[in-house]
């Protein structure tokens, strides 16, 4: 990701992997680490986490504060980046 700001690109789209399995991962630990390291020597570049895999990923209360009501992801059916 830091090659590509240096190249030029204002944002990055990036998955995670677990390091010994080599597939995905949905670990937000993983997202932290990736976070931590891009921004300890870029702060400028856009970074789209992304948990892919054909499911979703729902960080912090399962309900809404406002509502109450449990979250549900929305689907445009368009991509937000076509990276």
């Amino acid at each position: 990701m830091l090659a590509v700001a240096d190249a030029g690109a204002t944002a990055a789209h990036v998955h995670v992997r677990d390091v010994h399995m080599t597939e995905g991962s949905r670990e937000t630990v993983l997202y932290a680490q990736v976070l931590e390291r891009v921004r300890a020597q870029n702060t400028d570049i856009i970074i789209n986490f992304t948990a892919g895999m054909g499911g979703d990923l729902i960080i912090g209360a399962e309900k809404s504060p406002d509502t109450g009501r449990r979250h549900r992801p929305r689907r445009s059916g368009r991509a937000a980046c076509s990276c």
